[in-house]
Order: structure tokens, then sequence, then C-alpha cells
């Protein structure tokens, strides 16, 4: 079920859209492993863990915000 909304959500971009959405998941997961390789090496797996959360939530909060504030939604849009 996944896989299928995945690939029907990959399928939907144009061919340029496709290429940058494979850059960006691409360097989202770099991003990870080195906030993950990080923070392990300072204090613990949860640390690492934490660290690549943060490169999550760096990478989809603004857009989420966005979304909130178009929605005339301001609170959470501001948290």
């Amino acid at each position: 079920m996944i896989k299928r909304f995945i690939l029907n959500r990959y399928s939907s971009y144009t061919p340029d859209g496709k290429f940058w959405l494979t850059v960006g998941a691409i360097a989202l997961v770099v991003d990870m492993a080195i906030g993950y390789s990080a923070g392990a090496a300072q204090a613990t797996f949860w640390h690492g863990v934490g660290g690549a959360g943060l490169a999550l939530g760096f990478a989809f909060l603004p857009d989420a915000a966005y979304e909130e504030m178009e929605n005339k939604r301001v609170l959470p849009a501001l948290l």
C-alpha cells in the first residue's frame, strides 16, 4: 500500500520534478546519516537518532508551517 502510494505520487511529477525530488530524497538520507553519526559519536545511540530526527524535521516542518498559514491556522504555523 505504501509502495503504491509512493509510486503514484512520484509518477505525478514532471521529469524535472522527478529529478529534483530524487536529489532531495538522497540529500535528506545523507543529512540524516550525518546527523545520526555525529550524535552517536558525541553521546549515545539515542542522541544519534535525535540528530537524524532533527534533519527530518527541518526538511518537512517549514512546508507544514506554510500550509497552516495558508489555511489561516496561525498558532500551529508558529509552533
